[in-house]
């Protein structure tokens, strides 16, 4: 054998300086990679050159592209990204070259604070790094990591100096082709090698999985000697040709848009619409049954059955013309599922999200309008539990819009001790469980119960001790109901009166065919009874008396005379004619007719909620000059002429002389000086002083009493009534006086509402601004358009003013929902659910201004129940 020939000293030298210029020239290159130029510290974008020179050293080195300064995060992805990364990450086609440390590169391209922007990005999104380094793969790769790889391609590494190992041998790119037995070349796309490990992988069986090869472990394959015999081995294994198969079938499914994943996501889209869908329809029938005040549950809870309740009915009905609804129907019926939103538990938490979507809505407005009054009352419902409502009253002032005047129900509160210290402390609790700032309350609207408008242990005392600012403001109804009750108590003869309207009520009412003869004669209005509380709504009961006299009468007579009837009810009927004939009851229906006329439409007025305290003290001043005038001859003599007229429509005797009266008992003197009482002869006389002057001067008198705390908080605002008037009706110092005086009611400490300096000149340019006659509605108005900063003490005055409450109708309508809601059939209704559908039914209008895809979409992040890894 012929031994090989022992290079000489020459050919050393000369593969010495060949290698020595193919390191400079690569050095150069990627010097001017990854070297930071001056743009990218100024942001300002540059483009590397290359000279021909440059390419002569080598020619395959690709132009590096401008590298604008990142200034946000998803910049600084951008500009990372043009960085070209070392050989570990991308394929440098080129002549071999040393090795280069990929982070120091890094470090070297980009400021410290980019390199801290990209470990945060990392953290919160690692696909968004994954190396093009297979040996850097995680050990586990994820779907979306396995679409990320084959999206991006083989990435093989070219053109760099591969490390020798101990025995002197080298990975070759020449591995990266498989020669057939024809000739030709076929390129292994599937290896790969990592310049991390200084090893090869087969990325296909790295990612879909073989555990029995070790090109797919975790450290890869680096025995040179042995690569060739691996290869032409692996690449006939069936595993691998599986996994190539399945990379194949990945890459055409990610170029045609057609992967499993893609598959699943169009299913589960399609399974968000149907549920979309199907929370849309149960939340519009919950929102309709809520609003109508209708029951939702019966004795089933199963689709289909009978007495299976409103809520499965509505469903039921809606699913045969709906094809949502329709299949919904269909899984539940097939048991294909057992997820239908359509249990007891789910209604209640429907509701309970309405209603909370309702409160949130309330409560916003009433933190945006800061000053608010708190409106209370109680009363019990069916199963004897004592409910106190939660109303609050604010007045909502949006820039360049009209301002509105709004009371918002809050809930029902169960009450277990109704005192004074028990309900204080119940409504404190409610106030902090909302957030609701005590000191911004200006205002406290309660009935005439002793409970609350005690002036030493009362609600109202109580609040007033912990603010002194929130001013109580009796209810304006009920105390017009009280002045009433103190005027029909007051005489015999009013009490009379009405006992007889409630007599005849009673004969009618206690049997069909009573009430069949009643109808038979009276067509248009018919008896009602008397209300125990509304006293104003008396009237009711006194118009078919006062217009209709005559056929109630006839049918008295029927009943009195007809056979038919026992003789008990004949006997009454008797009774009430002689009644009815009466000039004194004539006299007395007419009389109570006028005043309960004139005090109904004042109390209706009283309910709006857009009253103010202005209206109000005009209204009720109103009722007292009504009751002043009446109370005269001319008003007697007025009373007098109209029950004549009814007497003549019954063939009654329109005279005082001839009904009998008692005898006058005669009364003993204990002294002679004591003078004996005038004796009335007249009838007219005595019906004028033993009824006529009676009744109204309790009235009168009444009526001042009770409104006394109302009309001293009117007096605190009276100058701002009129703004427009100041000039003319009210002079300096008595001016300055009522700034002062709103300025001390309006302080609390050392914390002010207003300022009386500065209220008295903000009101003497404001009195020349505004229309003559503007009331203080209409000035808050003006002042919203724009000149708040302006007028910034009377903007707050004028809030307050509107904001205190005249009347508690708002809390008693609340009442009437909660007997529809909660009845006897419905008596174990639990609080939470009262409360719900108590704000559905009463805040109806809130809720229709709600977009339903949007409740929709919050309901279902609040039942979503999967959690994604």
């Amino acid at each position: 054998m012929s031994s090989k020939k022992k290079p000489s000293g020459a050919f050393h030298r000369k593969r010495r300086l060949q290698h020595s210029q193919e390191d400079k020239s690569q050095a150069k290159a990627l010097k001017r990679f990854f070297t930071t130029s001056p743009s990218c510290q100024t942001g300002k974008p540059e483009t590397t050159k290359l000279t021909e020179s440059d390419h002569a050293d080598d020619g395959k080195i690709p132009i590096s592209e401008p590298l604008p300064g990142p200034s946000t995060s998803q910049d600084l992805l951008t500009a990372t990204s043009a960085i070209p990364l070392p050989p570990s990450c991308i394929g440098i086609t080129g002549t071999d070259t040393e090795d280069v440390d990929e982070d120091s590169l890094r470090d070297a391209a980009l400021p410290s604070t980019s390199r801290q922007a990209i470990e945060s990005e990392q953290r919160r999104d690692p696909l968004l790094f994954l190396s093009n380094d297979c040996g850097e793969w995680p050990l586990k790769i994820t779907d979306e990591a396995r679409k990320i790889i084959v999206e991006r391609g083989p990435q093989q590494v070219r053109g760099i100096k591969f490390p020798k190992d101990i025995h002197g041998r080298k990975f070759s790119p020449f591995h990266y082709s498989r020669k057939l037995c024809n000739g030709e070349r076929v390129n292994r796309y599937w290896l790969q090698y990592s310049v991390s490990k200084n090893a090869v992988f087969c990325i296909t069986c790295k990612i879909f999985g073989n555990d029995t090869s070790s090109l797919a472990g975790s450290q890869g394959f680096s025995n040179w000697r042995n690569l060739s015999r691996l290869l032409s081995g692996h690449e006939k294994s069936r595993p691998h040709m599986e996994n190539r198969s399945s990379w194949r079938e990945l890459s055409q499914r990610l170029h045609l848009n057609k992967t499993i994943d893609a598959e699943h996501e169009r299913l589960i889209n399609a399974e968000i619409k149907h549920w979309d869908q199907i929370l849309k329809r149960l939340l519009c029938a919950t929102r309709f049954l809520g609003v109508q005040g209708l029951p939702f549950r019966g004795t089933k809870d199963v689709l289909f059955e009978p007495n299976n309740g409103n809520f499965l009915k509505l469903i039921e009905h809606i699913a045969q013309f709906d094809d949502p609804m329709a299949e919904h129907v269909r899984r539940i019926t097939s048991k294909e599922t057992h997820v239908h939103y359509l249990s007891k538990n789910v209604q209640n938490e429907f509701i309970s999200f309405l209603a909370g979507k309702v409160q949130n809505n309330i409560l916003e407005q009433l933190h945006e309008a800061t000053y608010y009054s708190i409106i209370l009352d109680c009363t019990p419902d069916i199963s004897n539990t004592e409910q106190m409502t939660l109303v609050v009253r604010f007045v909502t002032c949006k820039a360049n819009e009209d301002i509105l005047i709004k009371e918002h129900f809050l809930g029902f509160v169960p009450v277990a001790s109704p005192s004074g210290e028990g309900m204080t402390e119940i409504l404190l609790h409610e106030l902090e469980a909302r957030r609701i700032p005590l000191k911004n309350m200006r205002g406290q609207g309660y009935d005439n119960g002793s409970a609350m408008k005690g002036k030493h242990v009362g609600v109202q005392r109580r609040i007033l001790d912990l603010n002194p600012r929130a001013f109580y403001v009796p209810c304006g109804n009920h105390s017009l109901n009280l002045v009433i009750n103190d005027a029909a108590m007051s005489c015999k003869i009013a009490a009379d009166c009405f006992a007889t309207v409630q007599d005849l009520y009673n004969l009618f009412s206690g049997s069909p065919v009573r009430w069949g003869t009643l109808l038979k004669h009276v067509s248009t209005l018919t008896l009602k009874p008397l209300s125990s509380t509304r006293w104003e709504s008396r009237i009711e009961a006194l118009l078919p008396l006062r217009f209709h006299i005559e056929e109630v009468y006839d049918a008295v007579y029927e009943a009195s005379h007809d056979q038919k009837f026992d003789g008990l009810c004949r006997s009454r009927a008797g009774a009430l004619l002689k009644r009815l004939q009466s000039f004194t009851f004539l006299c007395s229906i007419v009389t109570w007719h006028e005043i309960l006329h004139k005090i109904n439409i004042v109390s209706k007025q009283l309910q709006k909620v857009s009253i103010d305290l202005q209206n109000s003290m005009a209204l009720i001043k109103s009722v007292k000059s009504f009751l002043e005038r009446m109370r005269s001859e001319e008003g007697l003599n007025s009373i007098i002429t109209d029950a004549k007229e009814l007497a003549e429509k019954i063939d009654a005797t329109a005279d005082f002389e001839n009904e009998q009266e008692a005898r006058p008992r005669k009364v003993s003197r204990q002294f002679s000086y004591e003078c004996k009482d005038e004796a009335v002869h007249s009838g007219k006389e005595s019906f004028k002083v033993n009824f006529f002057f009676v009744v109204l001067d309790t009235a009168i008198s009444s009526l001042k009493e009770r409104f006394q705390l109302m009309d001293n908080h009117s007096g605190s605002f009276k100058f701002l009534y009129d703004i427009s008037s100041l000039g003319k009706c009210w002079n300096e110092k008595e001016l300055k006086y009522a700034c002062q005086r709103l300025e001390t009611v309006l302080t609390d400490g050392e914390d002010h509402d207003v300022n009386a300096g500065d209220l008295y000149t903000e009101l003497q340019l404001l009195a020349d601004m505004l229309p003559p006659g503007s009331l203080p509605a209409d000035a808050l108005s003006f002042i919203n358009h724009g000149s708040e900063d302006v007028f910034p003490n009377v903007y707050t005055a004028l809030r307050i003013l509107l904001t205190l409450p005249i009347s508690v109708a708002s809390g008693e309508r609340s009442f009437s929902k909660l007997k529809l809601i909660k009845n006897y059939l419905r008596s174990t209704l639990s609080q939470e659910r009262l409360s719900g559908l108590s704000t559905l039914a009463i805040e109806n209008s809130l809720l229709d201004d709600m977009d339903t895809d949007s409740l929709v979409h919050e309901f279902s992040k609040l039942k979503v129940r999967k959690i994604r890894f």
